[in-house]
């Protein structure tokens, strides 16, 4: 797991994110029956472990640049 979102649709924008940057992800189940679940735990983002390292440094230099 490489992160974890708030909310499904955010989960979905980041695996979209890293799509874009030529990296595969799946997103955790929903739980749809309980959404309130996902807001108390949150959304998983993983990736596959030869990516991990790659994907948390542009992680960290996107949100790097969101901030400025």
């Amino acid at each position: 797991m490489v992160a974890t979102a708030e909310t499904q649709s955010e989960a979905e924008l980041l695996k979209m994110t890293l799509a874009a940057h030529g990296f595969q992800a799946v997103v955790s189940p929903a739980f749809s029956a309980y959404p309130s679940v996902d807001f108390v735990e949150g959304v998983n983002v993983s990736v596959l472990a030869a990516d991990e390292q790659a994907v948390r440094e542009l992680l960290a230099h996107l949100k790097k640049n969101q901030e400025e």
